[in-house]
């Protein structure tokens, strides 16, 4: 376990030379009892780059399936998060600038 979370601590997502144009939502709803992986959820979504669109919903450019797979097996959160591939996003003009201007998305 402690190999498992030095691991997600140093988790680099691979991004691809060309985005695929879809967007990777991570939406989860954690009972009260375990707030603190709650927490920790969040903040290790943030540190790999998502951008928080909801209280619970991340989005992300580029794949990171196995990322959100160590952290729901880690922390025991597998039937609190989904993980969803989408295709567009109402507002994904104003997702596009946010991650170009964070050197994610690269135009």
């Amino acid at each position: 376990e402690k190999a498992f979370k030095y691991q997600l601590n140093d988790f680099q997502i691979k991004i691809p030379e060309v985005w695929d144009k879809k967007w990777r939502l991570v939406i989860f709803d954690i009972p009260e009892d375990k707030k603190v992986a709650r927490e920790i959820l969040r903040e290790k979504l943030k540190k790999i780059g998502f951008l928080q669109l909801q209280k619970s919903v991340f989005v992300y450019p580029y794949d990171c399936l196995e990322a959100i797979k160590s952290i729901k097996y880690i922390y025991c959160l597998g039937k609190h998060i989904q993980y969803i591939v989408a295709e567009s996003i109402e507002t994904e003009i104003d997702l596009v600038d946010y991650f170009y201007s964070q050197g994610i998305i690269v135009k």
